[in-house]
């Protein structure tokens, strides 16, 4: 009797064990089919990223074209080394300017763009050399033109220059000053050419152009030095004298940028004294 008993507990034992284990994997699969739905979500959401970052984005192109292009006037008149603008008008004024391509269809030797631009209203050049010239502008993507003859002469023979202000300045060991030149109609700034005798006292602005009718330089050391400025198409110059002198000098004008020519005077006795360039 008593082994008949623990043969129905065993096997309660083992079928309760059985059950318990059906459970536990129903729940395990439970999990299992959770995340595999989690897992398909995370998926489905990267791959709509992944295509919205793959889709190409279309550049933002000017929906309104200019229907007619036109210029005020068809010819221009320039001399050699200059640099000009052409402008074009289009219409509607709305439209953008950017549908516009310029293009020089003659006389690539005579004129040349000053950059890489090749579009817009208007259109910078440079004049290489004396003859004529032919620039398109074009509707992209149409027939529709306008044309500017662009006539290059050469610079004049008997183009001046003259010197501002006083022949000889004063200037205080550090401080930068100006030079200027005033030109005659039709001299380029290109063709004006600033140069130093020694640039031991006096040099250019770090950057300063060294063309143009004026020019920007710094006094480094106390001494005396010459300043030119050439017309290099007719061989003139004007030249400037720049005395550089150290703050406790004696002789200096404090005012040369306002070419005022007075200058103090420090007597024996420390005394103030002012002179002025006249021989007094």
């Amino acid at each position: 009797m008593t082994t008949i008993t623990n043969m129905i507990a065993i096997m309660d034992m083992i079928a309760t064990t059985i059950m318990i284990r059906n459970q536990e994997r129903e729940v395990l699969i439970m999990k299992m089919k959770k995340r595999f739905r989690m897992l398909i979500s995370f998926l489905l959401v990267m791959t709509m990223l992944a295509g919205i970052m793959q889709t190409p984005v279309k550049a933002d192109y000017p929906a309104v074209k200019p229907k007619k292009v036109f210029v005020d006037s068809s010819k221009k008149s320039v001399t050699v080394g200059s640099e000009f603008t052409l402008r074009a008008k289009f219409s509607p004024g709305y439209a953008e300017d950017d549908y516009l391509d310029w293009s020089i269809v003659s006389g690539k030797g005579v004129i040349r763009f000053e950059d890489d631009d090749r579009t817009g209203d208007d259109m910078d050049f440079i004049a290489v050399k004396k003859g004529t010239a032919k620039v398109c502008i074009k509707i992209h993507g149409t027939s529709k033109k306008a044309y500017i003859k662009v006539t290059v002469k050469a610079p004049s023979k008997t183009g001046t220059i003259k010197r501002v202000g006083p022949a000889t300045r004063t200037v205080v060991c550090g401080n930068d000053f100006e030079l200027e030149v005033k030109k005659s109609s039709g001299v380029s700034d290109k063709k004006l050419k600033w140069s130093i005798k020694n640039t031991k006292y006096v040099d250019f602005e770090p950057g300063e152009d060294k063309r143009g009718d004026e020019a920007e330089f710094i006094a480094w050391k106390p001494g005396t030095t010459k300043i030119t400025c050439t017309n290099t198409t007719t061989g003139k110059s004007v030249t400037f004298t720049v005395k550089v002198v150290d703050l406790n000098d004696d002789y200096y004008d404090d005012d040369y940028d306002d070419y005022d020519d007075d200058y103090y005077h420090h007597d024996d006795h420390g005394n103030h004294d002012n002179h002025h360039n006249h021989g007094n």
